[in-house]
């Protein structure tokens, strides 16, 4: 239910205000679902992400305008051009372009858990240059000035790869960042601690 959404959504953001006071929370960024694009974490189309996504941004702007809104944390810079067009069409509120990515690709292996192996990418800067393919895309929009946050990326997205512990890794996260240059606004790098509750 959309209406329960749009409750759900207003009751949130009024308790963060109440809880963290207004300038606090015009400080964060709301985006809106995680990776839409995967059907294990939506199953529904792009349409219907784009009604949830509308419902929420029009729920979190009526509380107060000056709170920032996004998405749609696809896992892989999927919906790029359709999204902003959407949303620019729908007029659709949309304060940043939110995106995921990882430097790693499927082998045709399976790992001792039955899930397919992962390899880095042998291209040294895929992850970055992929990061900067989108900003190119962002500034070929209709809103091409978009802030753009990468909220979810490392070398590989599986909390059980060991590369992860490698000692290689910090250099690879530090290459990356720097090749990537001013392409992006932010990167929130997945996760912190590879322990979770």
């Amino acid at each position: 239910s959309l209406d329960e959404w749009r409750d759900l959504i207003t009751a949130s953001v009024r308790h963060f205000i109440s809880r963290y006071g207004r300038h606090e929370v015009r400080q964060w960024h709301f985006e809106i679902w995680n990776e839409p694009d995967l059907h294990f974490f939506f199953s529904g189309t792009q349409d219907d992400y784009q009604e949830l996504y509308a419902t929420a941004a029009r729920a979190i702007k009526a509380i107060d305008p000056e709170l920032r809104v996004g998405g749609p944390a696809t896992a892989t810079g999927n919906w790029v051009d359709t999204f902003i067009a959407a949303c620019h069409r729908r007029g659709d509120p949309l304060d940043f372009f939110a995106t995921h990515g990882y430097a790693v690709q499927a082998g045709q292996y399976l790992d001792e858990f039955g899930g397919a192996e992962l390899f880095l990418d042998p291209k040294p800067y895929a992850l970055a240059d992929y990061f900067i393919s989108v900003r190119e895309r962002i500034r070929a929009s209709p809103l091409p000035n978009l802030p753009l946050h990468i909220t979810e990326w490392n070398s590989s997205y599986s909390p059980r790869d060991p590369v992860h512990d490698h000692y290689a890794n910090a250099a690879f996260i530090l290459d990356q960042v720097e090749h990537a240059g001013d392409a992006v606004d932010s990167m929130a790098y997945w996760t912190i601690s590879d322990v979770f509750e």
